[in-house]
């Protein structure tokens, strides 16, 4: 069965259209990633103490805050990139440290830079990003462009594509991933109207299956989810 996202007819993308897919459309399993007593210091400054959170199954956490304020450093502690200067990151209760294989399996990080290799064309970005989980062939590759309208673009480096569609590739090959959970630094960041609706569905989508987002975002993401809240970092 095809999976149409909710998208306007001149940008609709068929998600669905590529075996790719087929294992991360089932249900995602329950899953846990909580923080206790976070602590983190940036020279002199604390950016934040006794910061506790838990994200699980079907949940959307939005972090909002000033410019500034640590939530991209939030982010990458959580993502075990930052350690912290007090408190622990755990996974199903285990900490991330120890679950270190299980975490990176299941954990999905877009940074707010995009992570491409500049000289590779965007189909060889895909066949490198992709292929990190997935067992995949060209046709596959293939597919994935048809489904994004992305054929034309398949042989342009990515040092040549717009900020815009960096974006969209770096969270193409994460919804390709079949991670549990995502990690979004300003996912909207660079994306015009219909990519942002393209990014929302498919956080959407992801969350109806099981799936988990954390996200910092300065814009309102227009998502439905299971469960939703939001947490501020205060300046």
């Amino acid at each position: 069965m095809l999976a149409y996202l909710r998208i306007e007819p001149k940008t609709r993308y068929n998600l669905g259209a590529y075996r790719l897919y087929r294992d991360h459309m089932s249900r995602i399993a329950s899953h846990t990633l909580s923080a206790t007593a976070l602590e983190l210091w940036r020279g002199d400054r604390c950016l934040f103490t006794e910061l506790n959170l838990t994200v699980s199954t079907g949940e959307l956490l939005q972090v909002t805050g000033a410019n500034g304020s640590g939530k991209t450093s939030l982010l990458r502690v959580l993502t075990g990139l930052l350690p912290p200067e007090a408190g622990h990151v755990r996974w199903n209760d285990e900490p991330i440290h120890r679950a270190r294989a299980a975490f990176h399996e299941s954990m999905g990080y877009v940074a707010h830079r995009d992570a491409h290799y500049d000289d590779l064309t965007l189909r060889q970005n895909l066949m490198w990003g992709i292929g990190l989980h997935h067992d995949i062939e060209s046709r596959d590759v293939d597919s994935t462009l048809e489904a994004l309208d992305w054929c034309e673009l398949a042989d342009v480096p990515a040092h040549a594509l717009s900020a815009g569609q960096r974006r969209r590739l770096s969270l193409a090959r994460l919804r390709a991933s079949g991670k549990s959970l995502w990690i979004l630094d300003e996912p909207l960041t660079n994306l015009d109207a219909g990519a942002r609706v393209w990014c929302e569905d498919i956080i959407e989508v992801h969350l109806e299956q099981g799936g988990s987002v954390i996200a910092t975002s300065h814009q309102p993401l227009c998502v439905r989810a299971p469960s939703r809240r939001e947490w501020a970092i205060s300046t």
